[in-house]
């Protein structure tokens, strides 16, 4: 459910997506599951400002858009930077 999603559902909505086709799915199972596909490295978890955390499938680097209205997510098509440097510093003291 997750891999096919791409609104970086929390556990929340996944128990709800999935109850009516899973009558004994409990909230405690979907947790669990969650817990191996992230040790597994499947899964990548974040937090986006709300305190909620939501569950993404994509685990390469990736940049995120959050709608400061809605709270939505979706992903953000740029290629990823492994380190950004801010202009000027180089690490070596000031202006340099």
């Amino acid at each position: 459910m997750i891999k096919s999603s791409h609104s970086h559902p929390t556990a929340q909505a996944i128990y709800d997506r999935l109850k009516p086709e899973m009558p004994s799915l409990s909230l405690g199972n979907v947790y669990r599951n969650i817990a191996i596909l992230l040790e597994e490295g499947r899964l990548q978890s974040g937090e986006f400002g709300n305190g909620t955390v939501r569950y993404d499938a994509i685990v390469e680097p990736h940049y995120h858009f959050v709608c400061e209205r809605c709270g939505a997510v979706s992903d953000f098509a740029m290629p990823a930077q492994e380190r950004y440097r801010l202009p000027g510093k180089t690490g070596k003291g000031c202006c340099r």
